[in-house]
């Protein structure tokens, strides 16, 4: 899959021709493009339960319906969370 933008500077992974897309959230919102991702520093990993903390920060990953121009948090199906961390 190619990365695509939508008019709304969304970030896409899908065929653009497709039902669904992938998507990448900071907490409900879809990230777009150029935007800055804070980054906690205040808790140390834990990888029972993702979240915010030193170094990372938690995002999820969804696939989105294409049925309006900026995917509501209740068309967001399939969430997946995962941690970006870096040193």
């Amino acid at each position: 899959m190619e990365q695509t933008l939508t008019n709304s500077n969304q970030i896409l992974n899908a065929n653009a021709n497709a039902d669904v897309e992938v998507a990448v959230y900071d907490g409900n919102t879809a990230v777009t493009k150029a935007a800055p991702i804070v980054i906690a520093d205040t808790t140390e990993f834990e990888p029972t339960s993702p979240k915010d903390g030193k170094g990372m920060k938690k995002c999820k990953m969804a696939l989105v319906s294409k049925s309006s121009a900026v995917p509501a948090a209740q068309e967001v199906i399939a969430p997946v969370t995962f941690q970006v961390v870096y040193k």
